[in-house]
């Protein structure tokens, strides 16, 4: 790995998402303007809570998948087809699971119609996720940048036809985001058919109990990272209802997709620096300064971009979204954090100290379930921002700490050494 191959790769990845994010964000507002709050509401309340407890098969598999296949290219292919093995079958015991949960319970806020769509959205989009963790693991950036382009503008060229049409009816949205997800998987693994390297493993019992072990860790992680950014939702879900969640949910969707401009560099440099931390410790470190100051401008600038532009809004989406074009001012504040967060959490994965993240994650979500808690009712939607910037902080502060703390440890035994 070059330093333009390297540059080559966070560039075509960076653009990749920056125009799929784009697209995304200008499908978020069609919908939300077109169903209004109260019925975008519904539509975010079962997303969201959906894709908490969407652990049970993400697993965590693909940050998983992303450091091992950096460390050892040559078992990529093997690792990818315990990863999907794992997604599917583990997808369908949840599927099934949630559906009858949710039956059960027949909630107004969570209609049985939309929770199906849900979970069949939400896997889809996690499949959608492994394929393109594979492009990214074997530095096929072009190839993944792609599929999140074509993908984001599919989906976006079919909503403009559904609103063209006046349609308000929720349900058919959802099928439409199912469908353009199901033709994105089955092109995505056409592609990979195509790679000359390319081998589907059958995944034997050990295999697959090895791997799940495996993966605790970074499931953990990945099951606290979603709450850290979707537990706000719920919350708001269950105690205020399905109007503040429309209201809410819109300007949390935007800041979301802000932030796969960051990851865009987090997913190329982690492959590299796990390499490099196993391989070549002192361009490890040098890697992660560069890291640690992308990242951080990158935050920084996102933030400035997004708090003078947050006025636009209410122009977009109509008077009644104006609450939500101040939330949005406000948590643009977490683009800073998030920057330096993902350049951490970046070395912290790639030395495996996923424990240590984990720890500092866990701390976070409890911060922000006590102070939604306390702030929900006496703030409204005003308190879950306001929460969501305090647990943001804490995660960057936790995460430098301990990303400090790892530096320290290596830096005292080689000072030892030389001194023998």
């Amino acid at each position: 790995m070059t330093r333009r191959k390297l540059i080559s790769n966070i560039m075509a990845l960076l653009s990749g998402t920056t125009i799929a994010q784009a697209l995304k964000m200008i499908t978020l507002l069609l919908i939300a303007r077109q169903l209004g709050v109260r019925l975008y509401g519904l539509y975010a309340s079962s997303i969201a809570t959906l894709t908490v407890s969407a652990v049970i098969f993400n697993l965590g598999l693909d940050t998983w998948l992303l450091r091992e296949g950096g460390k050892k290219s040559e078992t990529i292919y093997f690792l990818f087809s315990v990863v999907l093995n794992i997604k599917l079958f583990m997808g369908i015991i949840w599927f099934l699971g949630v559906s009858i949960l949710f039956t059960q319970l027949n909630l107004a806020t969570f209609p049985p119609q939309f929770v199906y769509l849900s979970a069949i959205i939400i896997w889809l989009d996690s499949i959608l996720l492994t394929l393109s963790t594979l492009f990214k693991a074997t530095l096929r950036n072009y190839l993944a940048s792609s599929l999140m382009v074509g993908n984001a503008a599919l989906l976006l060229g079919s909503i403009l036809v559904l609103v063209w049409l006046g349609s308000v009816n929720v349900f058919l949205y959802m099928v439409v985001q199912m469908v353009v997800l199901a033709l994105s998987v089955s092109v995505s693994l056409i592609l990979i058919r195509q790679f000359e390297n390319w081998k589907y493993f059958k995944v034997d019992k050990n295999i697959f109990q090895q791997t799940l072990r495996a993966s605790f860790p970074f499931a953990l992680s990945d099951f606290l990272a979603w709450l850290g950014t979707r537990v706000d939702v719920v919350m708001v879900a269950f105690i205020l209802g399905e109007y503040d969640v429309g209201l809410y949910s819109p300007a949390v969707g935007i800041l979301s997709a802000l932030f796969f401009i960051p990851a865009a560099i987090y997913n190329v440099v982690l492959p590299v620096l796990s390499n490099l931390f196993a391989n070549d410790l002192p361009k490890a470190i040098k890697l992660t300064k560069y890291t640690i100051i992308a990242l951080t401008l990158t935050g920084l600038s996102l933030n400035i971009a997004l708090a003078l532009t947050s006025g636009l809004l209410t122009y977009l989406l109509g008077t009644s979204y104006a609450p939500t074009a101040s939330i949005l001012k406000i948590i643009s504040l977490i683009l800073t954090f998030k920057g330096v967060s993902f350049a951490m959490v970046a070395i912290l994965v790639a030395v495996n100290w996923q424990s240590q993240r984990a720890f500092i994650q866990a701390i976070s979500v409890c911060c922000n379930i006590i102070l939604n808690l306390i702030f929900l009712r006496s703030f409204g939607v005003m308190g879950a921002a306001i929460t969501y910037i305090i647990t943001e902080a804490i995660l960057m502060i936790g995460y430098s700490q301990q990303v400090r703390r790892y530096y320290l440890s290596i830096k005292f035994p080689i000072q030892q050494q030389n001194n023998a």
